[in-house]
């Protein structure tokens, strides 16, 4: 299947890319609610890779067959797939609109395949949101995460501590790259204050999604 060139210079639409570490490389998005979309899917340990417009769906539409891609393509740790359309809520209730997702849902769902809409009541439901946002800042490479994780990971082997004690230890910019790596394990779907909880990953936990 053919994809779709994402970021264009026509139009007025705010356009962009997004560092993605988890990708190692830049994903285009096309709206500021995409943009915030490429956050979680950045953050959830249970989304192994995704990206941006990944191929060209035909679909029937009132007995017209038409083009339609999906904003974004997620794979799961076990492999599973998900297209996804990001759209804002106050847009589904335009019946033009409405009547065209019902249409790709039911082709995606003849097909047995996964297929979701995301809104903003989803992507940006805080504190989880902002926590990410934060999270984002501190995702640059650095050598010297590499070189306290096995002490951080035995000095948490006996228990949980509050982030103030991680920050103490490491400092905070090495804390905080910790958390947005993946290495240590906090609420995210709480806010993140220095009193939050860190964690080694619990087995499993890397199956999960945030959304």
């Amino acid at each position: 299947m053919l994809s779709r060139k994402v970021v264009t210079r026509s139009g007025r639409k705010i356009r962009g890319h997004f560092p993605s570490l988890k990708m190692g490389h830049m994903v285009p998005w096309e709206s500021l609610l995409e943009r915030d979309a490429i956050l979680l899917f950045e953050f959830s340990p249970g989304v192994r890779t995704f990206r941006a417009q990944p191929e060209e769906i035909g679909y029937v539409d009132q007995e017209t067959t038409r083009r339609y891609y999906p904003d974004f393509e997620i794979t799961g740790n076990s492999g599973r797939v998900i297209h996804l359309e990001v759209k804002p809520e106050a847009m589904l209730a335009r019946p033009d609109v409405a009547r065209k997702l019902r249409a790709v849902a039911d082709h995606y769902r003849r097909l047995g395949w996964d297929y979701r809409i995301l809104t903003e009541c989803s992507i940006r439901r805080e504190p989880l949101h902002q926590n990410l946002a934060i999270l984002a800042r501190y995702q640059r490479r650095d050598d010297s995460v590499e070189q306290v994780l096995s002490d951080v990971g035995q000095w948490l082997a006996s228990g949980g501590q509050p982030l103030s004690a991680l920050c103490e230890r490491v400092g905070s910019p090495v804390a905080y790259r910790l958390i947005a790596w993946g290495h240590v394990h906090c609420d995210l779907t709480s806010p993140l204050t220095q009193e939050s909880q860190i964690s080694i990953p619990e087995e499993g936990h890397h199956d999960q999604v945030l959304f």
